[in-house]
């Protein structure tokens, strides 16, 4: 088959050869006889002996290589055109390997497998199983988002108010108006610490596995340490007045106050716990009230309307974002852009290379006190006592829930949840995954019982709908999440 693949010259050429011989020259003569009915037959028939089955001729593993290279649907087609390649396909995991690369390529599902942890396969159905049960509970997950399907669980919390948090998976970390920063059980919503020290509000925080940095009303930042039953092993007393947000990663931590500066540290390797000043940043005309940073740039944003886009390293002023009319409340920093919410009630996205606005979100009824965003949504939270979803895409309003009683100083959300804080003292979690984990249960014992790898046992009743067959990728696509609008 050589003249098929050729280039042009070459299969001419071939093709040529190829008539000298005689059964072509009899071939030639016989079709030139016949009419067009008779041409058609003798076309499906030379048609048919010119396919080739590439699987029976190349070795298994080559085929298997090649087989994996398909999205899920094609697949499936494949393992259904004959028992050869169904064997094929089978009896090299190829299915395993198409999961292992959908979790490579695609986070949440990565998410879901640590968070739901489902039984490792052992046959090699199971893993086509496997990966059709994670593609449907995403399908179910992100149908949730849409139908803002979601179960509520509210932690009073006896803090006078709680100005900031961070959670995980085990915990959420909150700064709280009466000087304290508490930590709640995720699972029971308990108290499990509460952590006295400073002699202000504590106004931001952020913590990792060895630490735990809190900025005050006090002026000082204090880093506790996790390891050590958090106890304070630095009070940093820099800031001339209350110091409004912290932010720190593996070599700097980036503070910024009511005294209208923003103050590089530089990590100490030897002194964990410790830093050094390496720019006070001075460009600000008024309080600033929130500071974000990465390895490109500070950004910084004030009550005097303005966003500073600054130089972590040498401490130069880049450019300067100005659009609101009123004081800046809060900016979420990641990757390219920036978004900001103000006192004048809108909520802005910018591009942080350019500080050239790309929209301008209108719908909150008071000041936009904290907002968060990925590469789907945009959330935030405001004096209004609402929280509002939007496309980040298209700027559209898809959602807004009402829980809080007061003004909602603190959001942050992940693919299964959203988490707020308020002045009325309250921790609210909005958990869009409730009922999930029966639902991948559900669809794990239908799909065994339907490939025959285990008895099905008595299927439990689930909030959620059944998934059609269909097409698995749409669940990726799906990041859309199908909102209503």
């Amino acid at each position: 088959f050589s003249f098929i693949v050729g280039s042009g010259r070459m299969t001419k050429r071939l093709y040529v050869e190829e008539l000298n011989s005689e059964l072509v020259r009899q071939a030639l003569t016989l079709i030139r006889r016949m009419n067009f009915a008779e041409l058609v037959h003798i076309n499906h028939h030379v048609v048919s002996l010119l396919k080739v089955d590439f699987v029976s001729h190349l070795p298994s593993e080559v085929s298997a290589q090649i087989f994996s290279y398909l999205p899920a649907t094609d697949l499936k087609n494949c393992e259904q055109v004959c028992k050869q390649w169904n064997i094929v396909i089978f009896s090299n995991n190829v299915w395993k390997s198409a999961f292992e690369k959908k979790l490579r390529d695609k986070k949440i599902m990565r998410l879901m497998q640590d968070r739901y942890k489902p039984p490792r396969p052992i046959q090699p159905i199971q893993w086509k199983i496997q990966y059709r049960v994670l593609v449907d509970g995403l399908k179910q997950l992100l149908k949730a988002w849409g139908l803002e399907r979601f179960s509520q669980n509210t932690i009073t919390c006896n803090a006078d108010g709680i100005y900031c948090l961070q959670y995980d998976e085990e915990k959420i970390v909150t700064g709280n108006r009466d000087n304290t920063v508490k930590i709640w059980n995720m699972h029971t919503n308990k108290l499990d610490v509460s952590i006295p020290g400073h002699d202000g509000s504590v106004l931001c925080l952020q913590y990792d596995d060895n630490m735990i940095v809190t900025s005050s009303s006090d002026a000082t930042i204090r880093v506790w340490d996790v390891k050590d039953n958090f106890k304070c092993k630095n009070i940093i007393k820099h800031h001339e007045d209350s110091v409004l947000h912290v932010r720190f990663d593996d070599e700097f931590l980036v503070s910024c106050s009511k005294d209208k500066s923003i103050v590089i540290w530089d990590k100490i390797p030897e002194k964990p716990f410790h830093f050094t000043v390496r720019h006070e940043l001075n460009g600000h005309r008024a309080a600033v009230n929130v500071v974000e940073f990465d390895k490109r740039y500070v950004v910084s944003a004030s009550g005097d309307r303005t966003i500073i886009v600054w130089d972590p390293y040498s401490g130069e002023m880049k450019h300067v974002l100005r659009g609101h009319q009123r004081g800046i409340a809060c900016i979420h920093y990641s990757g390219d852009y920036v978004v900001s919410g103000s006192s004048d009630k809108t909520i802005i996205v910018w591009d942080i290379n350019t500080g050239k606005q790309i929209r301008v979100l209108t719908g909150h009824a008071d000041l936009v006190r904290c907002v968060r965003f990925n590469d789907k949504f945009i959330i935030s939270g405001s004096y209004d006592t609402t929280i509002m979803v939007w496309d980040f895409e298209t700027g559209a309003r898809l959602h807004q829930f009402q829980g809080h009683t007061s003004r909602v100083f603190r959001i942050q959300f992940d693919d299964f949840r959203i988490v707020s804080s308020s002045q009325d003292d309250t921790i609210i979690k909005w958990n869009f995954d409730s009922g999930l984990e029966e639902y991948l249960q559900m669809r794990r014992v239908h799909l065994n019982s339907q490939f025959g790898t285990e008895d099905e046992d008595s299927l439990k009743d689930c909030v959620y709908d059944n998934v059609e067959e269909g097409d698995d990728e749409k669940g990726d696509d799906a990041c859309k999440f199908e909102m209503k609008h």
